[in-house]
């Protein structure tokens, strides 16, 4: 009798495998957007939003998933994962718990930072329905109409002016391209009629318009950087565990996300995620 496993003829890995893809796929477009999400291209902002929520929780419950199967060895029903919901954060902390436990020696293990941190909870709140992903329909509201859980407004006042902190304000770049900035504004201001508005909603003036150019670069940049810290953590959890244990159900799904997990130079460096 032949016992040899065969993936492609394994109803449970075929489904694992598109789930691998399509997570790999939501992760590639949310990083994609997130460097290019400004006050110029807001639908930016959404797309990573939407595409970094669902596909860090689906990552996140795919570990669970492999853990469940190690534990008890069978599959977890649809019930016991919708127990989590859409609760990011409390997914997260379910992984790297599961990473101790088993106490796996990651190359990457999680990197506790302010930033990261920040940006967990802005996607956790986004996956709320009640606070993020239906804000703008919510806002026709009137009784409903303040700012508090508007997602763009959040991540800027909570993200990015925190990136901008930590590594544009204050720094010899920052100084130069902001006189920059004053010189031409100075100089043309008569000449044009600003109409845009910033992620606060406060309209722009020319200066700050032309300010932008040089810290967006800085703001995308470190963007990327401390949302992928987050999913390499994770990515790298996926594959150790699925390896460790010789799954067969989980043969060769590591691959979908060892693109995710490199060294911080890569991070800082590279434009297109995953790597390979």
């Amino acid at each position: 009798m032949n016992n040899t496993f065969d993936p492609l003829t394994n109803q449970i890995w075929l489904a694992l495998s598109r789930e691998c893809s399509l997570v790999r796929g939501l992760l590639r477009s949310g990083i994609t957007a997130l460097g290019k999400a400004s006050s110029a291209h807001i639908e930016e902002y959404y797309l990573a939003f939407f595409n970094l929520s669902i596909g860090i929780e689906r990552l996140s419950k795919l570990v669970i998933i492999v853990d469940y199967k190690i534990k008890k060895n069978e599959f977890p029903s649809e019930k016991v994962i919708k127990r989590y919901n859409h609760d990011i954060s409390n997914l997260l902390e379910k992984v790297f718990a599961i990473a101790k436990c088993h106490n796996l020696q990651l190359l990457y293990p999680n990197k506790k930072c302010i930033i990261s941190d920040a940006i967990i909870s802005s996607l956790n709140r986004f996956a709320d329905a009640q606070k993020g992903r239906y804000a703008n329909i919510q806002a026709l509201d009137k009784k409903n109409s303040n700012t508090e859980f508007e997602p763009i407004y959040r991540w800027h006042e909570e993200v990015d002016k925190l990136i901008l902190d930590y590594h544009w304000h204050k720094t010899p770049k920052s100084k130069k391209s902001n006189n920059i900035a004053t010189k031409i504004a100075n100089q043309v201001n008569d000449c044009w009629l600003i109409m845009c508005v910033n992620e606060s909603g406060d309209k722009m003036n020319l200066e700050e318009i032309l300010s932008r150019t040089e810290s967006n670069k800085v703001l995308f940049k470190y963007r990327i950087y401390y949302t992928l810290l987050i999913i390499r953590s994770v990515s790298e959890i996926f594959n150790e565990l699925s390896q460790k244990n010789y799954l067969r159900e989980f043969v060769g799904l590591y691959e979908f996300f060892q693109g995710f997990c490199l060294h911080d130079s890569v991070l800082l460096k590279n434009k297109k995620w995953p790597v390979f």
